[in-house]
């Protein structure tokens, strides 16, 4: 992966459960969305979720990082289906 130094975009670490990936992105809300696909598209029905989407910004300070619900990412991807799945899921187990 490779990116200009006059680029706008950033290179962003996500998480999702137990995977990581690095995905180029002009915002962390995209990077989300894109590094999910990404881990989606690997691991298909594999794939290991969890409540949140941790993603950081790569720069000078690794001080800061943002978190995303996976379903909200889930419907910025248009997976609505599957968004409404797991937040059924999450409800009923933070419910408990």
């Amino acid at each position: 992966m490779f990116r200009k130094q006059e680029s706008q975009d950033f290179f962003y670490h996500v998480c999702l459960s137990d995977v990581e990936t690095i995905v180029i992105s002009s915002s962390p809300e995209e990077a989300a969305s894109l590094g999910v696909e990404k881990i989606i598209s690997e691991y298909g029905n594999e794939t290991n979720v969890s409540a949140a989407v941790i993603v950081t910004k790569f720069k000078e300070d690794f001080d800061s990082c943002e978190l995303y619900s996976l379903p909200d990412v889930l419907e910025n991807m248009g997976n609505f289906t599957l968004a409404k799945k797991i937040s059924t899921v999450l409800k009923n187990l933070l419910d408990k």
